[in-house]
């Protein structure tokens, strides 16, 4: 995990909010699916954890640094190493 100070991007919706940028990477070993059907979990997972888990997580409202000016961008980096089941699941 990382963080960086920026403006908020001009087509942000919300000038009152910092950015979180979720990068999830199944490695190729980590299942058994096809390499378009990895991208297709990452996708998923991806959707899941922005829309149903971090909202719970971090408050938005408290990266912002100036308002209108600067805010927080945090990259989040999440490696799955083994994938035995329902990724979904454990989300």
């Amino acid at each position: 995990k990382k963080k960086e100070k920026i403006p908020p991007p001009p087509l942000y919706q919300s000038k009152d909010e910092g950015l979180i940028d979720l990068n999830i990477d199944i490695l190729p070993f980590a299942s058994s699916s096809s390499s378009s059907n990895l991208r297709k979990e990452e996708m998923e997972v991806a959707s899941t954890l922005m829309h149903l888990l971090i909202p719970h997580l971090v408050d938005k409202e408290q990266l912002v640094i100036v308002r209108g000016k600067y805010v927080w961008r945090l990259n989040v980096d999440v490696m799955v190493m083994q994938c035995d089941g329902n990724l979904m699941d454990v989300c």
